[in-house]
């Protein structure tokens, strides 16, 4: 809802909630507990004939409750089903795996998510940015079947390996209109559409950096002493992925754009080659190879 002449945005929402990244059409919904999302976002001189219409600034927050599943019936025997411990797995840009957790953890309390946010178009320039933390609750489970009133006994948790785990990402994005046109956040029109005899459409180069940093106590064992027993394991998991990228993005008329992007990301502590088990001073940690990728896209807008 837009009030005071659009230059304030306001949405509140009751959401069943899921994991970071995922889509409640695929995920499940955990103890029939509710997320509660919010965002404010504020153009203070949309209406303005300043330098400043394009200026954008908010923040948005989510807070749930949520207790995962090491697997559906709570016994040894079955393979633990990610589907259902209430925690994410992060991809690169390339859409690999970077970050999973162990099999044994599983979300057990607040999850709370909070990002400020930015941008600013100007002519042809655009600039965007934002910043994400994820406050999530976080346990070991020992397996075994439930005693009657099943979670939340020892004989499912791991005394005393509750933790509370701080994840953040940032990522900026800068664009530029190599044809002239004006950015912005809603999209763009080109002066010329595409067409042989009249014009090539509108040209866009982009770039963009971003860096996710996962909590160092996620790859510790519950008393903080050890890179062993812990909720992940730097053997298979990356502490940080640091991704630039450059694209070039041909918009032939409002409703059709072509991309081509480049990416590379550099993986910090862990998930090395070859390197397994990590031992407990975690000296023998590597770092994953760097990963490239080229992405090609034709989208389609109506």
């Amino acid at each position: 809802m837009a009030i005071l002449g659009d230059r304030l945005n306001y949405a509140f929402g009751l959401v069943n909630g899921v994991s970071d990244g995922g889509n409640i059409s695929t995920g499940p919904e955990f103890n029939s507990r509710k997320e509660f999302t919010g965002r404010l976002f504020a153009t203070p001189f949309v209406n303005d004939a300043s330098v400043l219409s394009g200026l954008g600034f908010g923040a948005a927050a989510t807070y749930t409750d949520v207790s995962g599943e090491r697997n559906l019936n709570f016994t040894d025997t079955t393979a633990a089903d990610s589907t259902r411990n209430g925690l994410p797995s992060y991809l690169s840009d390339g859409q690999n795996t970077f970050f999973r957790y162990n099999s044994a953890a599983v979300a057990d309390g607040a999850r709370i998510r909070f990002s400020p946010q930015a941008y600013y178009y100007v002519g042809p320039l655009g600039i965007l940015a934002e910043y994400a933390q994820v406050i999530q609750d976080i346990s070991l489970t020992t397996g075994g079947s439930p005693p009657a009133g099943g979670v939340g006994s020892n004989t499912i948790f791991t005394p005393n390996s509750g933790k509370t785990l701080h994840h953040q990402a940032w990522n900026v994005t800068v664009s530029y209109f190599l044809t002239g046109e004006l950015a912005s956040f809603r999209g763009v029109k080109p002066i010329e559409s595409f067409d042989f005899d009249k014009g090539w459409g509108a040209w866009e180069v982009v770039g963009r950096y971003s860096e996710p940093t996962l909590d160092a106590d996620t790859f510790k064992n519950p008393a903080g002493t050890a890179f062993t027993g812990g909720y992940a394991d730097l053997s298979a998991s990356a502490k940080r992925a640091r991704s630039w990228a450059v694209g070039l993005n041909w918009y032939l008329n409002t409703n059709v754009r072509v991309a081509l992007n480049y990416l590379e990301t550099r993986f910090d502590g862990g998930a090395g080659n070859g390197i397994t088990p990590i031992n407990a001073a975690g000296t023998n940690v590597q770092d994953r190879p760097d990963e490239r990728a080229l992405f090609t896209r034709l989208q389609l807008a109506f």
